[in-house]
């Protein structure tokens, strides 16, 4: 019997035989079982395509999403922090995500900004994703974003308390109302409480004086009164030694109709007529009808009107230091800190300067060095008896 032969019996009995079924099922089976996991592996990254998931290839001039979520999320907390009058200080500019920390002092509520930030937060498409809070410090952490993803951390914590009050300090700034420019709009611009006064008949005197009270700012009427020496220009608005009381009661009603807000008044020059008292008694009479404060610019040691108005039953209370005798901010700023010792000395102190930029880069400069001291920076009627 030929090869050929024997291999074709053979081949016919196996097929023939109990083995040829299951090797041919279990052939078909594996056929399947890899068919099947073809088509998976194809469903599979069909789904998590960009087509199917809604996601944006990146390309070059396309901007990603998360960044313009975090920008949205940072302006919506800058603006709230803004509201509320509070500073943020950033972390390391490499952290990621940023970290922002928030001292919030003790006449806010920390939960009442973690209440506001959720608000704006929710607002600008984003969220607070988890809240942890401190009670023994009082701080809370906020981590915000979107889903899965954090963009901004923000630590509300309580600001430490300040250092004991050192003294009270009103500053007196002068001569506004002959102009209204940068640095006018730089002097009310300054938060820390200032007294604002207004010179009367001049060309910006009562704009000047509504803008200051809007700002925050007490205001004062500058009132114009003669001087021992010097020169000076009768335009109605001045008192003069040996007007009447008629006159000079027309005199004020007519300066203080310039200065609209005024709450009390001081004297501009004045140096001969603060030092007569039948030209004072009329003038502190016509503050005290009026209900107003007076405070002696204390030009010449002999002036007799802060005596005389406390004899006359008027609120009031005399300058301690001229804060621009000298010339140039650093004279300025060491006469700022006289000023401090005085306020530390006698419980409270009462400076006058003048509306000049070496003024206000003084006040800029050492205002929150003398707070940092403990000292209070209050309007002049918190020191008026």
């Amino acid at each position: 019997m030929g090869a050929t032969r024997v291999w074709r019996l053979r081949i016919r009995q196996f097929v023939q035989s109990f083995w040829f079924p299951l090797l041919l099922a279990l052939t078909l089976l594996a056929a399947a079982v890899a068919v099947q996991r073809h088509f998976q592996k194809k469903e599979t990254a069909d789904a998590l395509s960009p087509s199917r998931t809604g996601m944006v290839k990146p390309h070059p001039g396309r901007g990603h999403l998360k960044d313009g979520v975090a920008d949205s999320l940072m302006k919506a907390v800058e603006a709230v922090l803004t509201a509320e009058n509070l500073v943020r200080k950033t972390g390391p500019p490499d952290r990621r995500p940023p970290k922002w920390t928030v001292e919030v002092p003790a006449r806010i509520p920390v939960p009442s900004v973690h209440q506001r930030l959720q608000e704006a937060l929710l607002a600008s498409g984003g969220q607070v994703l988890s809240a942890v809070s401190d009670p023994s410090s009082g701080s809370v952490e906020l981590r915000a974003g979107v889903p899965d993803s954090c963009l901004l951390v923000i630590a509300l914590v309580r600001a430490k308390a300040p250092p004991a009050e050192s003294g009270r300090i009103a500053v007196v700034i002068d001569d506004f109302g002959d102009r209204r420019d940068s640095m006018v709009d730089a002097f009310l611009s300054i938060r820390t409480p200032l007294t604002v006064s207004v010179l009367a008949g001049r060309r910006h005197s009562a704009a000047v004086s509504r803008e200051a009270a809007e700002r925050g700012h007490e205001v004062l009427l500058h009132l114009i009164m003669e001087p021992l020496s010097g020169s000076y220009k009768d335009d109605g608005s001045i008192i003069l030694k040996g007007m009447t009381p008629s006159r000079i009661r027309e005199v004020i009603e007519r300066s203080l109709a310039d200065v609209p807000g005024a709450v009390g008044v001081n004297n501009h020059m004045g140096s001969k007529a603060t030092q007569d008292r039948a030209t004072m008694a009329p003038v502190l009479q016509t503050l005290l009808d009026r209900g107003l404060f007076f405070m002696d610019s204390y030009t010449i040691a002999s002036s007799v009107a802060y005596p005389l108005a406390d004899e006359m039953g008027v609120r009031t209370a005399r300058r301690d230091v001229f804060l621009d005798v000298a010339d140039g901010e650093a004279e300025i700023r060491k006469a700022l800190w006289a000023l401090a010792r005085r306020a530390g000395k006698n419980g409270s102190a009462i400076g006058i300067g003048h509306c000049h930029g070496a003024m206000l880069a003084a006040l800029r400069a050492e205002i929150p060095n003398i707070e940092a001291r403990g000292y209070r920076f209050v309007y002049l009627s918190e020191l008026v008896q």
